[in-house]
């Protein structure tokens, strides 16, 4: 089963650093690496790199079903981003 550990230290600083990066070459390379490591279990819908940066990821699940490891304590019907 995939799965998107986001208690995975390395993905919350790519988070971070896309988040907090105020230049637009800076928030790019941070979103590459985060393209890079979910690339085999969710598809990048759509971005905004401006002021208040956003990506937008869909998880892929075909035949098999997808875990996402999280430490947010809301309800997962409740949440909607990474």
């Amino acid at each position: 089963m995939p799965t998107l550990a986001l208690r995975d230290p390395a993905i919350t600083q790519d988070i971070v650093d896309f988040v907090r990066r105020s230049g637009k070459s800076g928030r790019t390379r941070a979103l590459e690496k985060l393209r890079r490591r979910f690339q085999a279990t969710a598809w990048l819908e759509g971005v905004r790199l401006d002021t208040a940066p956003l990506a937008a990821w869909a998880v892929i699940k075909s035949r098999n079903p997808v875990r996402v490891e999280s430490d947010d304590p809301a309800p997962s019907h409740k949440t909607a981003s990474l």
